[in-house]
């Protein structure tokens, strides 16, 4: 069985828009990554900081997000 493997930019462009959803979610208008977020191809995972923007300022939050074979996300998960 061959194994797929995932961009790692495909997975960041997933895993930020996940982030945009959470901030909204929270209050927040914006989510990026502060730098290049880093990936996991064994766990299909990329882990980074991400600022979260509101009106008062940002919130600086570490994130993991995990992605299926496809690129899709299935658990994104802010830590703090």
């Amino acid at each position: 069985m061959r194994r797929t493997v995932l961009a790692p930019t495909r997975a960041k462009y997933a895993c930020t828009r996940a982030g945009m959803t959470e901030a909204v979610d929270n209050d927040f208008y914006s989510a990026r990554y502060e730098a290049a977020p880093r990936y996991y191809e064994r766990q299909r995972e990329l882990r980074g900081r991400m600022r979260m923007d509101d009106r008062e300022g940002y919130l600086t939050v570490d994130t993991i997000c995990q992605l299926d074979a496809n690129g899709a996300v299935l658990r994104f998960e802010v830590l703090g």
